[in-house]
């Protein structure tokens, strides 16, 4: 009986687990919040578009997920080498 409740305990939290991290938008859906928070009409309307409600849990504004977008974007630069013996 006792593995029985603690089985089922075990069993619900990883649901719930699961759940919340459904409900939270991940760092990489950064940049399409910004376009979403941008628009003043979303925010009003928010309390009918979940995804704009979504979108003010995981940032709570504009800066702030727009702060996510650019850290998400790679800015490596590559060295461009230049042959000195070629001509432009």
């Amino acid at each position: 009986m006792i593995k029985v409740i603690i089985s089922v305990i075990v069993v619900l939290s990883i649901g719930l687990l699961i759940i919340k991290n459904k409900s939270k938008i991940g760092s990489d859906d950064a940049c399409l919040c910004t376009e979403i928070l941008v628009n003043e009409s979303f925010v009003d309307k928010k309390e009918k578009m979940p995804s704009v409600k979504k979108c003010l849990s995981s940032f709570k504004n504009f800066e702030n997920a727009h702060f996510e977008c650019i850290k998400s974007i790679p800015l490596d630069h590559h060295k461009i080498k230049i042959d000195s013996h070629r001509s432009i």
